[in-house]
C-alpha cells in the first residue's frame, strides 16, 4: 500500500502462514501516535482505512501532551487503555538494553489494560480497530505478539511484524517472544492471568481468522 495512505509506522496485521493461520485483511492496525499527522490529513487516513476504534495506549501523562481533538473523537471511537510500563521505566526514544524490566512490569502490572484491549477485540462492533502507543513499537508490540500468539502465528511472525518498526531490535523482540513462551502461550497467560475466558479467546478468533 502506498505510504502516503499510512501513518508512521502503521500496517494491517493481515498475516498469513504456509499450512497455517491467516488473518482476515484491514480489520486490525498497529502504528505509531497518528497525531505525528496533520490532524485533516490523519483523519483522511483513518477513514479511507475504515477505522471505527481507536484503542490508545499512553499514559494520561502522555495525553496531556498530545491529545485527540473534539474533530477526531466525534468521527471515532477512542479507547483509552493506559500500560505505562515502558514510558515509566524509560524514555521512548531510549534503546531498552534491559528490555526484561519493562516487560516483566507490563505482564504483571498492566493486567487491566491488557484485558481491556482484549474485550474490546472481541467486539465485533469495534472493527476495524487501530492500536497504538508513541513510537508504535513496544507497547503495541507487546499487544500485536500476544494476539498473533493467540491466533496461532509461528514466532517468526511475531518477531517479522515487530522489525517492521523503526529503532527495532531484534534481541528485544527475541526476549518479548521468550517471555510469552515462559509464561505457557498467550492463550495461557490472557485466561490465568488477565482473566479472559475460553469464550472471548473464541469470539477474537473467529473474527480475525480466515476460516
Amino acid at each position: 500500500m502506498n505510504s502516503d495512505s499510512m501513518l508512521y509506522n502503521m500496517r494491517s496485521l493481515d498475516y498469513e502462514e504456509v499450512n497455517g493461520p491467516a488473518l482476515h485483511p484491514n480489520l486490525v492496525y498497529r502504528s505509531a501516535l497518528p497525531l505525528f499527522q496533520e490532524e485533516p490529513e490523519m483523519i483522511r487516513i483513518l477513514q479511507a482505512h475504515g477505522i471505527k476504534t481507536i484503542i490508545d495506549l499512553r499514559t494520561d501523562e502522555e495525553k496531556s501532551e498530545h491529545y485527540y481533538s473534539e474533530a477526531v473523537l466525534s468521527r471515532f471511537e477512542v479507547m483509552s487503555v493506559p500500560i505505562d510500563s515502558f514510558t515509566s521505566i524509560r524514555r521512548p526514544d531510549d534503546d531498552y538494553s534491559d528490555y526484561m524490566n519493562p516487560l516483566n512490569h507490563i505482564f504483571q502490572e498492566c493486567k487491566t489494560g491488557i484485558s481491556r484491549v482484549f474485550s474490546i477485540l472481541q467486539a465485533r462492533e469495534s472493527y476495524p480497530v487501530l492500536f497504538h502507543c508513541f513510537a508504535g513499537r513496544d507497547r503495541a508490540g507487546v499487544i500485536a505478539a500476544l494476539l498473533l500468539d493467540l491466533l496461532g502465528f509461528s514466532n517468526e511472525t511475531i518477531v517479522r511484524d515487530y522489525m517492521l518498526s523503526p529503532g527495532a531490535k531484534a534481541a528485544n523482540i527475541k526476549q518479548l517472544v521468550a517471555e510469552v513462551q515462559r509464561m505457557g502461550g498467550a492463550t495461557d497467560y490472557l485466561q490465568q492471568e488477565v482473566g479472559l475466558t475460553s469464550q472471548q479467546v473464541d469470539q477474537v478468533r473467529s473474527i480475525l481468522l480466515v476460516r
